[in-house]
């Protein structure tokens, strides 16, 4: 309920700090507040503009029923670097490097197309630390916009090395349906 240009103060009092009881310290933390911003709901689905001539050598991608997207990856070129292809153009706003953002993704095995992790499977969107993720979604979604469908080709290199993690191994293949920053 607190009002723009108003000052809260949040104070906490002093926590034994184990062997030095001297030690302990209460806190006291004044915030003025300077503005606020209402955070967009996240969109349900990625909405923008379909895009249409695709380069040649990129995985496959279809919607099934439920708009959940199936990857074939017959016939799709090993990446040198990262590829973020959109699928769907976004009119949002554009994601930095440091954002958090809120995504559906399915991500599956350059080599074989084996589907390795899903948020569509776990029944809701994700929320990622671009910060937090692997370099090559970090590289990917940086410039892209809310509402995207973006396509991502990632060399090992760029996800999570030769040696893999879980089910994920070498180059990977990512769906990633751009729904919000927080």
């Amino acid at each position: 309920g607190a009002k723009v240009g108003s000052y809260l103060a949040y104070a906490t009092p002093a926590q034994s700090a184990g062997e030095n009881p001297e030690a302990a310290a209460s806190t006291l933390l004044v915030i003025k507040i300077l503005s606020v911003k209402d955070t967009p709901t996240p969109l349900s689905k990625p909405e923008g503009d379909a895009v249409t001539n695709l380069p040649a050598g990129l995985p496959k991608v279809s919607v099934d029923s439920k708009n959940v997207p199936q990857i074939d990856v017959k016939g799709a070129d090993k990446p040198k670097d990262v590829v973020a292809q959109d699928l769907i153009a976004g009119h949002g706003d554009k994601v930095k490097a440091n954002d958090t953002i809120v995504a559906n993704y399915v991500g599956v095995n350059l080599s074989d197309g084996t589907k390795f992790d899903s948020s569509y499977d776990k029944g809701q969107p994700a929320t990622f630390s671009l910060q937090g993720v692997i370099p090559g979604w970090t590289k990917g979604l940086t410039g892209k916009t809310v509402g995207s469908r973006v396509l991502l080709v990632i060399p090992a290199a760029q996800a999570y090395g030769a040696q893999g993690q879980g089910q994920a191994k070498g180059d990977l293949v990512f769906v990633v349906d751009i729904l919000g920053i927080k």
